[in-house]
């Protein structure tokens, strides 16, 4: 009994470890943390069919660590009631972000170039900004609907 039940432990442990390494299916993504870093700008997207796979931000003027290769983009890693969303890490004394978002095949939510203003007080508490699915508006505030 005590060897069956380690050995069912040692199964349960491995399946676990072996599902981490796979890519992490969009419904599965972490809820939303709590806080958000200085010189972080949070991007949440929603899409009408909840299908986020492949979609997430592609930026290459403000980000600290410059863009991605494109068609590329990064990807959405988080969760929250309105969708989902990415913290982007911003150069310090970044005033702009211009960016996509993209489905990392070349495919944009918005057919133009967006372009955003950051906030004055980015240093001390970040920023976030909300886009809706098919929309170039950009949102400051969670969209009611």
């Amino acid at each position: 009994m005590k060897k069956t039940m380690i050995s069912l432990l040692a199964v349960a442990l491995l399946g676990t470890s072996a599902a981490f390494a796979q890519e992490q299916d969009p419904a599965d993504l972490p809820e939303k943390p709590t806080g958000l870093q200085p010189w972080t700008l949070r991007v949440h997207y929603a899409r009408d069919n909840k299908d986020y796979e492949g979609w997430g931000v592609y930026a290459w003027k403000g980000p600290r660590n410059g863009a991605p290769k494109w068609p590329g983009n990064w990807r959405f890693n988080r969760k929250d009631s309105y969708g989902v969303f990415y913290d982007v890490a911003l150069g310090e004394g970044a005033t702009m972000m211009e960016f996509l978002i993209t489905d990392g095949k070349g495919n944009k939510n918005c057919p133009n170039d967006q372009k955003l203003e950051l906030s004055s007080n980015l240093a001390h508490k970040g920023q976030e900004v909300w886009i809706r699915q098919g929309e170039c508006k950009l949102y400051s505030a969670r969209p009611k609907g």
